[in-house]
């Protein structure tokens, strides 16, 4: 699964979103509806940033 995360974060920095925002993304679709705690945690990115 992280290689899919990987690839995909890099799809969307290609598109034009940074660090954060793909890897939120990213895992946010792999993870489905969740908190944001969880989403944080999952992804890396700050929680304040989510």
């Amino acid at each position: 699964m992280e290689r899919q995360i990987s690839q995909l974060k890099f799809t969307l920095s290609n598109m034009g979103l940074n660090e954060y925002q793909s890897s939120a993304l990213a895992h946010l679709i792999y993870l489905g509806e969740t908190k944001a705690p969880n989403l944080s945690k999952a992804s890396g990115v700050p929680n304040a940033r989510i």
